[in-house]
């Protein structure tokens, strides 16, 4: 476990954990646990509050030079007498509040080997979240240290499957230019650890990247990825594509999604959000301030398009704590036909160890 001197966000891509084996040696792990309360202005049920946990262990150990084993586990639940509560569901959104809300005990999350074969190629195979590789974005990408929200931490076009046995593929041409592929399956879960002897089954999300990376320069690094997929569970099928961007302006991130999907196969069928993160407020090394704006159209054609808003700010106390005032604005909430706004505040307690 690393001595904290500075805060050190979960690192779960494989171009992330190299680094950090690296940096520490052969092995390393790392504990985090999220807290989040959040209160509604209105509800469908009259549930309008909800406190949630959730809590992470992983990790990495590298046998071999470049090839090594990482994991991750998660869990969590809601706090209180609704222990079942999704805030999200009891006011009627579509796009989900909460990005952290877990409701499983301890479950494995991920455990893969990954191989980097030089400069140029790396590949994973193993039990892999999908969600945290493919669609990438560096100022939206991450419930524990930027947006809560769901809509602005992954598209919510793409039908990633929680967890499963996947097999993942990163060719670099350049240093600003690569491709990323791989295979999932759909029918695994937390509970489903029997597809892992089942990988002859036709359910799988197939998902291929293309990634320009722009190096630093007088804007700073930027990084612009359009993905297309297709997939298939439950004998449903169907296609979609995704473009994210984001790219540094001096302490500024500004970034942009847009993406599409069958109604088959995703609730929401078209997508685009928007944003900026902002680092070292008022001169606060850690901290970061963040606003953002997402707008879905629901593939139910009988619910309204939803939009939303999130402001929150980072205030990062310790290495080890943070703490995170929160604002959604939902405009429109599709399963709420009778409120035309709601409101969710809230705050969020990050502990990295």
């Amino acid at each position: 476990m690393f001595k904290r001197t500075e805060p050190r966000d979960f690192e779960r891509n494989p171009e992330e954990v190299l680094p950090l084996l690296e940096e520490a040696g052969t092995w390393y792990t790392q504990i985090a646990s999220t807290t989040v309360y959040q209160n509604a202005s209105a509800s469908n049920t009259g549930i309008d509050k909800l406190l949630n946990t959730s809590y992470s262990f992983g990790g990495a150990w590298e046998p071999i030079n470049n090839g090594y084993i990482s994991w991750w586990l998660r869990g969590g639940r809601p706090i209180g007498e609704n222990r079942d509560t999704n805030l999200s569901q009891e006011i009627g959104a579509v796009l989900d509040s909460n990005a952290s809300l877990e409701s499983n005990a301890l479950y494995l999350k991920e455990l893969y080997w990954a191989h980097h074969v030089g400069e140029s190629f790396r590949y994973s195979v193993g039990w892999i979240d999908s969600s945290y590789r493919y669609d990438f974005n560096i100022a939206a990408n991450d419930d524990a240290s930027a947006f809560l929200a769901s809509p602005l931490v992954n598209s919510p076009t793409i039908p990633f499957p929680n967890s499963g046995v996947g097999a993942d593929f990163l060719w670099k041409f350049n240093e600003s230019l690569s491709i990323h592929a791989g295979i999932y399956q759909t029918n695994c879960d937390e509970e489903n650890f029997e597809c892992a002897i089942t990988v002859e089954n036709d359910e799988l999300l197939a998902p291929i990247e293309l990634i320009y990376s722009k190096a630093p320069g007088l804007l700073g690094t930027g990084n612009y990825r359009f993905l297309a997929f297709t997939t298939k569970e439950n004998n449903r099928e169907g296609s979609g594509w995704s473009v994210s961007i984001d790219q540094e302006i001096g302490r500024f991130i500004p970034f942009a999604r847009v993406s599409s999907g069958n109604s088959e196969i995703t609730k929401v069928k078209k997508f685009f959000s928007a944003g900026t993160v902002f680092t070292s407020p008022l001169g606060r090394q850690w901290d970061k301030v963040g606003i953002g704006y997402a707008h879905g159209k629901p593939s139910n054609n009988a619910q309204r398009d939803e939009s939303m808003f999130e402001l929150f700010w980072l205030l990062q106390l310790t290495p080890i704590i943070a703490v995170t005032p929160d604002v959604q604005v939902i405009k429109n909430p599709a399963d709420n036909p009778d409120e035309s706004r709601i409101w969710v505040v809230g705050a969020r307690l990050q502990l990295d160890f």
